[in-house]
């Protein structure tokens, strides 16, 4: 039989990528104040949705020539079709620009990362040859560049014009240091304009989860009588995956407001503090928990989830190196601690908001969430000593940014609760529950009981570690 007999499987419908979505438009509808933004984002949609996804096939990995016909080095870099219209889009939508042409304000670096999350699942990591130039070298001159370089260079970063318009890439890491950037190496020369990588956890998460949740809508089982998205076990697994996205999208957005009102020169001393312990924690573990939920969300399309065609495996692929790239998870866990310990008033600003954000639930929530919000309290007393072990305990730092933020996803997450009901929004209820679920049934308390675990074990848990993984013998004895 052909393959193209029998049984053909149903195609899913393409669906928006701010309308679909069970996050995004109810957290915009907390934070920001202007409705212009949704009317933007319903145009990126759209755009989107019938231009740049059907360019998929027509992308393809990027070769290089390092020779020609001479033996001459001439390094040409030939990108694909698809992937050169994608840049041009990318531009033309000024990617990043809105960040730093700030027309809303502190509100202008929140409106630019939604867009950039909108669109990365669809981008094919061209995201890389525009945000990193946004985001590193338009931000270093703005802050340290001479005059003629602010007026040279910056308005070609912003350009909406692929003529006109800079880009800049770099290779992923440094030889001799990586991670370690005392040990860094720089030399830079005159180039062509090259594409570098970057993925952002979440907005590859969201993708994921959208293809799934749509093939769940035109599977059939059980002899073709039930759908996937009727059957509980594999729903309750979806739910899994949106619970982990619903928590990052509200902590990475969380510090992106803090960023945007920094960047204005209106943010506290005690908000400033408080995006100096986010930013390291939520680069490790977002990197580090998305790509989990892109696993689960691929398994719940079956064989279909592993096929190239369906882009969940480049996402996951693209996905793994911001584990990398963002500084490997040990190194963001070694930062957060250092921020901790050299800044003790920072993380008690931290501990003060985060008993405001409890303190803000409507007293007839309170009683439906008292076991959670006890729960969130108690691991919150625990904060300050976790890092102050840490610093003295090499074990601890990587378990102690798993703790500190899953507890930051879980004020978030409360802070969107109480909102949602205390407006009841229509979305109050699935709100309220995942929040309860965050700490009831998340790694909060997993996390905790490691750390104690660690704690009883002492110094001779470093010993097996080493064990574990080089044996207990002289090897070089038994050659």
């Amino acid at each position: 039989m052909r393959v193209e007999e029998g049984f053909q499987q149903a195609s899913y419908s393409t669906e928006h990528p701010y309308t679909a979505d069970p996050v995004l438009p109810g957290l915009l509808k907390r934070i920001l104040p202007e409705k212009v933004f949704e009317a933007d984002l319903l145009r990126l949609g759209d755009r989107l949705v019938n231009e740049i996804r059907p360019l998929a096939p027509l992308v393809h990995p990027a070769t290089l020539i390092q020779y020609d016909e001479f033996g001459r080095r001439v390094d040409h870099l030939h990108t694909s079709e698809g992937w050169r219209k994608i840049e041009e889009f990318a531009i033309q939508e000024g990617y990043n620009a809105p960040a730093y042409e700030r027309k809303h304000g502190e509100h202008s670096r929140t409106f630019q990362f939604v867009r950039t999350m909108l669109m990365t699942g669809d981008c094919h990591v061209v995201s890389i040859a525009t945000v990193h130039i946004m985001q590193e070298d338009a931000e270093l001159i703005e802050l340290y560049g001479t005059d003629a370089m602010k007026r040279e260079l910056v308005p070609r970063f912003l350009s909406r014009d692929p003529s006109t318009a800079y880009l800049s890439g770099q290779w992923m890491t440094e030889r001799p240091g990586g991670s370690d950037v005392s040990r860094t190496e720089t030399h830079a020369t005159p180039a062509e304009r090259l594409p570098t990588d970057l993925v952002h956890s979440a907005g590859s998460l969201a993708r994921c989860l959208t293809i799934a949740r749509a093939y769940a809508g035109v599977r059939a089982v059980e002899g073709g009588r039930t759908l996937l998205k009727d059957v509980p076990l594999h729903v309750a697994n979806l739910a899994g995956v949106a619970l982990l996205y619903r928590g990052l999208v509200h902590v990475v957005f969380g510090a992106v407001r803090l960023l945007g009102r920094s960047e204005c020169g209106v943010a506290s001393k005690a908000e400033e503090a408080r995006l100096r312990l986010l930013t390291p924690a939520i680069k490790g573990y977002a990197a580090l928990r998305a790509t989990e939920g892109m696993e689960e969300a691929m398994t719940a399309l079956g064989g279909l989830g592993y096929m190239e065609e369906t882009g969940i495996g480049r996402l996951i692929r693209d996905a793994m190196v911001e584990k990398i790239w963002e500084g490997t998870v040990t190194v963001c866990a070694l930062d957060l601690v250092r921020a901790a310990t050299k800044d003790p008033q920072g993380v008690q600003h931290y501990v003060e908001w985060a008993k405001c954000v409890i303190a803000s639930v409507p007293s007839s929530l309170k009683q439906q969430l008292w076991k959670p919000l006890d729960m969130l309290s108690a691991a919150l007393a625990k904060l300050p000593s976790a890092f102050t072990e840490s610093a003295a305990n090499p074990l601890l730092p990587r378990l102690a940014l798993d703790f500190f933020a899953s507890l930051s996803c879980a004020l978030y997450l409360l802070e969107h609760a109480a909102w949602s009901y205390g407006t009841a929004e229509p979305t109050q209820e699935e709100d309220v529950e995942a929040f309860r679920r965050w700490v009831s049934e998340g790694n909060l308390a997993k996390t905790e009981g490691e750390i104690e675990g660690v704690r009883r074990a002492g110094s001779w848990r470093e010993t097996l570690n080493s064990r574990l993984v080089y044996g207990s013998g002289d090897v070089s004895s038994k050659l």
